[in-house]
């Protein structure tokens, strides 16, 4: 712990704060450890931290439309603070610096605005104001230096149009410290799931960074620099040393390409809600798991009101039963549900788990010759495991892992000879579980107490942080994790080898890509399991090709190859 808090100064053009800088001057008031104490507002020629005049190259148009998705963003819970503005100048000391412009547009400062702010004996500077260009001494001043907090936006516009615009999965936030040559080290960068809208992706990805600049700030007060990452995967990219990118502006046809690409990805959404779509179903292959996208596969058939994901296979006495999320919409919240599976057949056997809040993704393990069952059960604010007493439909609450956590999809199992639990926390307010996965250990599955990893989160990314089912194969360890697309929950699946997992380290490569197969209209995908013998999946279909519902099915539909297998490892 260090001697003393963590005094840090914001720089901005105006004392005039987003919400979520405000929220970041409310968190620190609660802190021991870390205070925010003066607001450095700098005096430059264009009252921006830049010299480029990038309101004014904003399309019209493209202003208009971003300023109705505030009006609409501001009637969700997590967003009513967005876009208002609070006066800092009333809760910190406001000390003005003057700053002149260059010919590339940067806003620098001379030795007199940095002895200005050396006086202040800061520890760490903090800007706050999105596009800002700065160079020059002061950004030197502070013991730990300036840090940036921004999307990585490649052109000018709202931040997070283009990522809207492009279709793009997900959309790049970094934390920089500045240099005082203008360019600038990235110190964390992170990847949030694109929303459906420039402003709802400007909302999401400046919450998420401001978490992550929190943490920072706690690691800078206990460790006096920022704590190095562990290793993320053998494909993750090295952090850079570089300067900004060169802008690019929007233009009217941009904004009009926007226009459509909102209302072709929103209407379709609020049509399928309407008719409470989609309808997840779950399919089995009896097969390896290797052999998922060329044998042919069995649907459980429909039941009305109801959908099946999320599922788990396990072989006892040689019958094999399906654990899954049974989601009954009258209800609103899930259920476990098993059913018994062979060649071309299922039989339903009955209710596995039911609690008044939601319970999905039934992950099931063995430890000390006893069955336990963890379920999704975030609405809990709890992670549970349940204990098998009269397989398959008898369980008891055995331990609560953690309390206090908003967590879905945990898995728990053994390597490396400690137990792991593997599991996606939403940051707090977001209730955003796709972008990053967390990492404990212990000596135990049914442990007091789990030690989180140093490297957490240890994935930033949608693209690869969200659980998806696990493959116990021989001594190997396969992580099965989702990938999903531009407004498209379920993209694929991605099995990836865990080659290193220890208190310090993680390593995993993927091997192997479950995707949708086209010719079968089959939609999305993004869980795979196997006991050995049989290998489970779940997916959407589109709405004309679902089938009749089936009170109590003896019988599954054949769907033939469900799925497209792409093995990265030829």
């Amino acid at each position: 712990m260090a001697d003393r808090r963590v005094r840090v100064g914001l720089v901005s053009a105006t004392s005039h704060a987003t919400a979520y800088t405000k929220g970041l001057v409310d968190w620190a008031a609660h802190q021991d450890d870390v205070e925010i104490t003066h607001l450095v507002l700098v005096r430059s020629p264009t009252g921006r931290l830049s010299g480029s005049a990038a309101g004014a190259r904003v399309p019209m148009a493209l202003r208009t439309l971003t300023a109705l998705e505030g009006v609409v963003l501001r009637r969700f819970c997590a967003f009513r603070g967005h876009g208002r503005a609070t006066d800092l100048g009333e809760v910190l000391e406001t000390v003005p610096v003057p700053a002149e412009v260059a010919a590339d547009g940067a806003v620098v400062f001379d030795e007199a605005a940095a002895s200005l702010v050396a006086a202040l004996g800061l520890d760490v500077l903090v800007v706050v104001d999105d596009g800002a260009r700065l160079r020059g001494p002061l950004l030197d001043t502070a013991r730990f230096g300036t840090l940036a907090v921004r999307p990585e936006a490649e052109r000018l516009g709202p931040p997070g149009f283009w990522e809207v615009l492009d279709g793009r999965a997900a959309t790049e936030y970094a934390i920089r410290r500045l240099r005082a040559d203008g360019g600038s080290v990235v110190i964390r960068r992170g990847r949030a799931w694109t929303g459906l809208f420039a402003e709802l992706n400007r909302a999401i990805v400046t919450q998420r960074s401001y978490h992550h600049l929190q943490l920072l700030l706690k690691e800078l007060a206990r460790a006096g620099a920022p704590v190095v990452t562990a290793s993320r995967s053998r494909s993750s990219r090295p952090v850079p040393v570089d300067p900004w990118p060169a802008p690019e502006p929007a233009t009217t046809a941009d904004s009009l390409r926007y226009a459509a690409r909102v209302a072709g990805t929103v209407t379709p959404k609020l049509v399928d809600k309407a008719l409470g779509r989609p309808r997840w179903n779950v399919a089995w292959v009896h097969a390896p798991w290797r052999e998922v996208g060329t044998a042919r596969a069995t649907a459980l058939p429909r039941r009305r009101g109801h959908f099946h994901a999320d599922p788990f296979v396990v072989a006892r006495d040689g019958r094999h039963y399906l654990f899954t999320e049974d989601f009954e919409r009258r209800a609103g919240r899930g259920r476990i549900f098993v059913h018994e599976i062979c060649e071309g057949r299922s039989r339903e056997v009955g209710v596995a788990l039911t609690e008044p809040f939601h319970l999905s993704f039934p992950y099931l393990f063995e430890h000390g010759g006893e069955l336990y069952l963890v379920p999704e059960s975030a609405r809990s604010r709890s992670i549970r495991i349940y204990r098998c007493t009269s397989f398959p439909l008898g369980w008891e609450l055995a331990r609560v892992a953690m309390h206090d956590v908003d967590a879905v999809d945990t898995m728990i199992f053994p390597f490396g000879g400690r137990w792991w639990l593997l599991t996606s926390i939403a940051p707090p307010g977001t209730g955003d579980y796709s972008a990053e996965l967390f990492a404990f250990h212990a000596d135990s599955p049914l442990a007091d107490t789990w030690h989180p990893h140093a490297g957490n989160p240890l994935a930033r990314d949608p693209g690869r942080a969200r659980n998806g089912g696990i493959v116990l194969d021989g001594d190997e360890v396969y992580r099965v994790n989702q990938r999903h697309g531009f407004g498209t929950y379920g993209e694929e699946a991605v099995v990836n080898r865990v080659v290193e997992l220890t208190p310090t380290t993680f390593v995993e490569e993927p091997v192997m890509t479950v995707s949708p197969n086209a010719s079968l209209r089959v939609q999305r995908t993004h869980q795979l399991h196997t006991d050995g013998e049989y290998t489970v999946i779940d997916f959407v279909r589109p709405p004309g090709l679902r089938r009749a519902a089936v009170r109590r099915p003896a019988t599954g539909a054949r769907l033939g190859s469900l799925v497209s297998v792409a093995d990265l490892t030829a």
